[in-house]
Order: C-alpha cells, then sequence, then structure tokens
C-alpha cells in the first residue's frame, strides 16, 4: 500500500521529531526506492503485534526497586574464576581436615 499524500503529512505531524525529519517523506522516498511497498507493519497488524501504549502491569503486579535490590544479585557484582577456585579448595580442604573424600 503506498502512502499518499495525506499519509506522508499525517506522519510528518505526528511529533516534531517526525515533523523535523519529515519522517512521512522519508517513509514515501524508501517506499518508491524499494519499488512499491516497504516491509513494515500495517497499524492493525502492529497493534494485534505490540502491547498496547499504557497498558503495562500494575504496580502490584511488579517489584519495588528495594524488593528488587533486595531479591536479586547487584549489578556488577559477580565471582570471578578465581575467587570461585579459591572458595573450592577452601571447602575441599576444610572436607580433607573432617577425613571425608568429597564424594
Amino acid at each position: 500500500m503506498a502512502l499518499s499524500d495525506k499519509d506522508k503529512q499525517r506522519i510528518n505531524l505526528m511529533n516534531p521529531v517526525s515533523n523535523d525529519l519529515k519522517l512521512g517523506d522519508k517513509l514515501a522516498e524508501l517506499e518508491e526506492n524499494a519499488g512499491g511497498d516497504i516491509d513494515a507493519y500495517t497499524k492493525s497488524e502492529a497493534d494485534s503485534k505490540f502491547q498496547p501504549k499504557g497498558n503495562y502491569a500494575s504496580k502490584d503486579d511488579s517489584y519495588t526497586k528495594t524488593e528488587s535490590d533486595n531479591k536479586y544479585q547487584e549489578k556488577g557484582t559477580y565471582a570471578t574464576k578465581a575467587e570461585l577456585d579459591a572458595a573450592i579448595e577452601d571447602l575441599q580442604e576444610q572436607i580433607d581436615a573432617l577425613g571425608g573424600d568429597g564424594s
């Protein structure tokens, strides 16, 4: 479906950035250079494929930042391989000291 002049104008005026970029004109140009329709979703396809604007999880269905911070490991605080190897070695020494074979 080719973009009509009305479609181009509507897209251009959707928001200031679209207007500054003349987004509707650029889409029409892409469509023309592609030899017809460009591979993009129609509004109805996008509406059925993506979450509706403003239809987000309620406050009760999500964690607060504090709950999330308490529930999950802090970003970037990961054990290195050397630290893990040292911890395993320490545990093995404790097992050996108790007379166990570690199995």
